[in-house]
């Protein structure tokens, strides 16, 4: 679900993190209550898995920020929980199909102030016996807490069930408001600001209109509360017919490339309202391809380009943004450009393809999933400058000559030279008779062999059965989006 192009669009504009937990039971025939009830333990599991997660990854921000938290069924039973524990750390929380735990006990003073969304489908109960306890818990929370001034709403989704059918797109930009008004000026900052309350609409509970708090009429202590305008309109369009309206297009896509052999290479960041339902490939001005030709197979909601499921999941493994032209004439001359389509079917400008060298697969020398299971898939760990001393045999181990394969943004016959100075590593890069200054390599984990460079990025290595280092992957920043070239050793 992190790899999710739409949730990383929102966490992205914010400067976020977008973290995935899951919990392990120690009994796998327990009730799921276990883990998802943060009182029986998965609370302080949390907190200490952040600290971890702080410390390894270089930050330390990350054990103390606040935190929006999205859930689905048990998720939201968490999510809920969480906010009423932790009420001072918490931006946001969208809980969908289900409610807090603790909806009997007193609900916290500062948990009134934090925005919350009930949102469920119409088939929980609210026009349906299916799941009927579900809306009649979600009703009691709602009006327990909204009748104590909380900042609270409840959207009905007409067309599911216990599915998320399309709740990401009121979601999305719901968290978009909320972090926008609550999120501390200073990064890293774990004091959020109080939500505003002067844009506010209300609605009548199960009610489709909603109107500025100023001219609403009923009781507001009953009322939906929805924080400004935009979220007033996305929530009538989603409670009416379980869609919402975009008039903005998608951005297009960035770093498209097209090597000699006709193959069609992108990054795309998704639009933040509407996510990417596909591309558009164009050849001479015409329409060559769209991918995905046709949407297969099991999704729930409008169709996406990563295929959402059941509980708001992308479907693993992810289609690749690559396309390969078998109709492209050898050496012949053509004009490529990539479109993203969002999924109210809005298209944003054609980004036209530079020509560069053939782009590779990892060779048959190195499987992709020999790769995928010695090299980091996850965000950078940022430099660990001092308190780590690497093994002098790790060190030893990765110094030689390396050079890189065909790759779509590096300069065919790049070399990468790494040579040891001490307990530190050099590197050098190297095209003909251009040559860099050396940089120095800082290693930041001697289990993982993951090395980071600057300004160049990352470094992971590649090591067969006996331990020796055969390659190294070279991975950098490029157009918002991260580009791996591997590079195979040539001399020790």
């Amino acid at each position: 679900m992190a790899g999710d192009l739409q949730w990383q669009a929102v966490a992205r504009k914010h400067e976020c993190a977008l973290l995935v937990p899951t919990y392990e039971q120690s009994l796998a025939t327990a009730s799921c209550r276990w883990w998802f009830d943060p009182r029986n333990g998965s609370d302080k599991e949390f907190i200490r898995a952040l600290a971890e997660l702080a410390t390894r990854s270089g930050h330390p921000e990350l054990a103390t920020v606040p935190w929006a938290l999205w859930g689905h069924s048990g998720g939201a039973c968490w999510a809920g929980s969480m906010l009423y524990l932790h009420p001072e750390r918490v931006a946001a929380v969208w809980l969908r199909s289900s409610f807090p735990l603790q909806q009997a006990e007193p609900i916290p003073p500062a948990a009134l102030s934090v925005p919350v969304m009930c949102n469920l489908g119409a088939q929980e109960g609210v026009v349906t016996t299916n799941h009927a306890f579900m809306w009649r818990s979600v009703r009691e929370f709602f009006q327990e807490f909204r009748g104590q001034g909380g900042l609270i709403g409840v959207a009905v989704d007409p067309n599911s069930g216990h599915d998320c059918g399309n709740s990401r797109y009121l979601a999305i930009p719901w968290f978009d408001v909320c972090l926008t008004a609550r999120l501390p000026d200073t990064a890293g900052s774990a004091t959020l600001k109080p939500m505003p309350t002067d844009s506010a609409w209300l609605a009548p509970l199960l009610g489709q209109r909603a109107q500025p708090a100023s001219k609403f009429r009923g009781d507001p202590k009953t009322a939906v509360w929805l924080p400004d305008v935009r979220i007033a309109k996305a929530w009538c369009d989603f409670v009416n017919d379980g869609n919402v309206s975009d008039s903005t297009p998608p951005p297009p896509p960035n770093h498209v490339r097209i090597s000699s052999t006709g193959e069609i290479t992108w990054n795309a960041e998704a639009d933040l309202e509407s996510g990417i339902a596909e591309f558009v490939i164009d050849r001479d001005g015409k329409q060559l391809a769209r991918l995905p030709d046709q949407h297969t197979g099991y999704f729930v909601g409008r169709p996406t380009f990563q295929q959402i499921g059941y509980g708001d999941e992308p479907k693993w493994p992810f289609l690749k943004m690559r396309y390969s032209d078998a109709e492209a004439k050898q050496g012949g001359k053509h004009l490529y450009a990539v479109s993203t389509v969002n999924t109210t079917g809005l298209k944003s400008v054609p980004a036209p393809a530079i020509a560069v060298a053939a782009a590779t697969e990892p060779s048959e020398e190195f499987p992709a999933e020999f790769v995928a299971k010695q090299w980091p898939k996850g965000p950078a760990i940022a430099n660990q400058r001092a308190g780590i001393r690497p093994d002098a045999r790790l060190l030893d181990a990765c110094v030689g000559r390396y050079e890189v394969g065909p790759c779509a943004v590096l300069p065919n016959g790049q070399q990468i030279v790494i040579w040891r100075d001490g307990d530190q590593l050099l590197a050098k890069f190297s095209v003909g008779a251009e040559t860099t200054p050396a940089l120095t390599v800082y290693t930041a984990s001697e289990t993982n062999f993951f090395f980071k460079m600057e300004p160049f990025g990352e470094l992971f290595v590649i090591k067969n059965d006996k331990g020796d280092v055969t390659a190294i992957i070279r991975r950098f920043g490029v157009g918002g989006g991260l580009q791996d070239c591997l590079a195979k050793k040539i001399v020790d």
